[in-house]
């Protein structure tokens, strides 16, 4: 089984492959179905990894791939930005205390 990464971002599929984890740059949605179906042909593929922008352009897709398949398992992750509507623990802790 291998791991691979589908991303929107350069810097993202760098840092994986500095990892083992090979990457394609999807720059559209119709790109990254096309890779996505390329992939799902391929049985060898045990984890996939989508950052948080190909992850919203496959929604529909990646919840049939989870309702209906075994593998591969799908994990989304944020691209070197992190994720956008991440706003960290700084965020709560004003939340707690009323600033």
């Amino acid at each position: 089984m291998r791991s691979f990464l589908l991303s929107d971002c350069r810097d993202s599929v760098i840092g994986m492959r500095l990892a083992g984890i090979e990457g394609d740059i999807v720059l559209s949605k119709d790109e990254a179905k096309r890779a996505l179906d390329g992939l799902l042909e391929n049985e060898d593929t045990g984890i996939l990894f989508l950052t948080q922008n190909v992850a919203q352009w496959l929604e529909d897709e990646v919840y049939e791939i989870r309702k209906n398949r075994i593998s591969p398992l799908i994990s989304v992750i944020p691209d070197r930005f992190g994720f956008k509507d991440y706003q960290g623990i700084s965020h709560y802790i004003k939340e707690a205390v009323g600033i």
